[in-house]
Parts: C-alpha cells; structure tokens; sequence
C-alpha cells in the first residue's frame, strides 16, 4: 500500500489494521506484528499481535503503545513504510523513534 501523507495514514489507522515494526530505536521490537487498538488526530495505540500480556499490550490500560504521528515534520513516508521520527528526544526530528509498514490483509 503506498503511503502518500500524514492524513491517509490517520485515517487508515481508524479501521485498526495490523503493522509490522520494519524499524525501531530499540532493535528488538523489528519484525514485531501490531494491532492498531485505537487512534485519534495526532497518532495511534497498537498492541503485539496475539500476546495481550505483552508489556507493550498492556500500557494505557490495554490499549497498548502510543505512535505520534501529528506533525509530517517527523515523518518520512517510502513507499509502502512509514518512518516516525522522535519529536521530544530530538526536536530537530532526526532520532529514529520506529518505521512501519500497514499489513494489507483485508
């Protein structure tokens, strides 16, 4: 699926699809599957596939791990990937928070 802006990726995330971690500031999450739980107007909740006693899946009350994505400043869109870069570690926006790519199953 190509990923064109900030907006079709919020609004793809609302019809909770799966992502698979292609990048991440902690290299043991790469090739992670996630479950998006939950999203709102600046990013998305997403829990580990199939594992909801994950640490992961268990943070804010179940719905899982929070991805900002508010600002297309800390975003790069490739293709298919999307890479969201840090905007509290970093605020000139180049510290690699994680990439994805959306899992098309439907």
């Amino acid at each position: 699926m190509q990923l064109e802006s900030r907006r079709q990726i919020l609004r793809i995330m609302q019809e909770n699809p799966k992502i698979e971690i292609t990048a991440h500031r902690y290299p043991g999450y790469v090739g992670q599957i996630r479950c998006v739980t939950m999203s709102d107007k600046e990013g998305f909740y997403s829990a580990v596939d199939g594992q909801p006693e994950h640490e992961l899946s268990r943070r804010h009350r179940g719905k899982g791990s929070y991805t900002y994505i508010g600002n297309s400043r800390y975003l790069k869109l490739d293709g298919d990937n999307c890479t969201v870069y840090s905007r509290t570690r970093d605020p000139e926006g180049k510290e690699l928070l994680l990439a994805f790519r959306i899992i098309d199953d439907r």
